[in-house]
């Protein structure tokens, strides 16, 4: 929600608002929440002292690769070839033969499924 918002509808994006969006990420999200979970699912004692040795490291991952991200995401985000394929990735036609392959995919899975549970197999169904 936060890349989206900081991104979609402008044709160039400013390096100011992927700081901004990198950052409010990197923060909220990789720092912050994952921490918690993780603490909450791998230690059955909750308290500050298994957070901060469970954000110590993440904290000095993200201070090394937040400037290497936001580098990253702004020369992918203002490169015209990746731009010309994203317009053309989705465009009417493509997001009929995208939504088409996912239904397909979908549907397969489902196929699977369903014959797994069956006490009949897809061999047998073939001989009838």
């Amino acid at each position: 929600m936060i890349y989206g918002t900081a991104y979609y509808g402008y044709e160039h994006t400013r390096l100011l608002r992927v700081v901004i969006a990198v950052i409010l990420v990197s923060i909220i999200i990789n720092l912050i929440s994952n921490t918690l979970w993780l603490q909450m699912m791998y230690h059955p004692i909750s308290n500050w002292q298994t957070f901060y040795a469970f954000i110590t490291p993440r904290l000095i991952k993200q201070i090394i690769f937040v400037p290497i991200q936001i580098l990253i995401t702004y020369i992918f985000l203002n490169n015209a070839i990746i731009k010309h394929l994203i317009t053309e990735l989705f465009n009417k036609k493509a997001k009929h033969c995208l939504a088409f392959l996912l239904g397909f995919f979908f549907i397969n899975i489902t196929m699977d499924k369903a014959f797994e549970e069956m006490t009949i197999s897809p061999s047998d169904i073939m001989t009838l």
